[in-house]
């Protein structure tokens, strides 16, 4: 995001078919759109889930969550790493690779990143969070920060009954990071 970098979304579902194919898979896309700078995040946080170093939040949503794979469930885990699983399904791996988006199972990611909200920073509100708003559903990892690190960024899902999603980050984060998009 920094210096306009972040792809549009035809160039992520580009990216992520390039890597399906050079992987001999189909991996579908849920990238609606993706936007980068500090407005592009919807600051109606919800309620926080909380922080930690590779942590897991399990929470059911008011709609089924549609994943690459076509499940569908209300019952997610939400990752301090960035990623969101079907429950049962998750993992805190804290080590993005292409290989894990197809050989683990069907995941959604803002960033897959080792990020962490262990308080090291000095920023509140340092943590993950959940709005449920009916018509769908914002993830946000608010003021993460990578470990070790000590720059500070905010990535935002937002999952809707239809299967899209809408991939926001500040301009404070660095898309080299880490992976985003979807995968089975």
């Amino acid at each position: 995001c920094p210096r306009d970098s972040f792809p549009d979304p035809l160039t992520l579902m580009q990216t992520t078919l390039f890597v399906a194919v050079a992987l001999g898979l189909a991996l579908p896309v849920l990238a609606q759109g993706s936007t980068c700078g500090d407005n592009a995040i919807n600051t109606n946080f919800g309620v926080a889930l909380g922080g930690g170093d590779d942590a897991l939040f399990s929470v059911t949503t008011s709609f089924p969550i549609v994943f690459p794979d076509g499940t569908q469930t209300t019952d997610i885990d939400i990752t301090t790493n960035g990623r969101i699983f079907p429950v049962g399904g998750d993992t805190t791996d804290f080590s993005p690779s292409a290989a894990g988006f197809v050989t683990e199972t069907t995941q959604i990611a803002g960033a897959w990143i080792d990020m962490t909200f262990d308080a090291g920073a000095t920023s509140t509100p340092d943590q993950v969070d959940l709005n449920d708003l009916g018509s769908s559903v914002l993830i946000t990892w608010n003021d993460a920060r990578t470990f070790p690190g000590d720059t500070l960024f905010t990535i935002q899902v937002e999952l809707f009954p239809n299967g899209d999603a809408r991939f926001a980050y500040d301009s404070r984060f660095n898309p080299a990071d880490g992976l985003s998009l979807g995968g089975d």
